[in-house]
């Protein structure tokens, strides 16, 4: 399958239309588009928290992000520094 960007705005638009417009009788495809959706969101938002841990000229809100970049990568506690 062929990838394409699209604003982030327009994502956020098209997840919220597709949480709130489905058919139950085709909810196959519906799984589908929403576990797509949802994994590009997940990763939109770790992608963010990473760049504020890396950019951001708060210490405090940096180390912030940090921690909530590696609890949505799933990195456990003991394997952090």
């Amino acid at each position: 399958m062929k990838n394409v960007k699209i604003p982030a705005e327009l994502f956020e638009m098209m997840a919220g239309y597709v949480h709130d417009h489905y058919d139950s009788k085709d909810m196959i495809r519906y799984n589908k588009i929403e576990a797509g959706v949802r994994k590009k969101y997940d990763l939109m938002v770790r992608h963010e928290y990473y760049t504020i841990s890396k950019t951001d000229e708060s210490e405090t809100i940096r180390q912030w992000a940090r921690e909530e970049y590696l609890d949505t990568a799933g990195i456990r506690k003991d394997y952090r520094w």
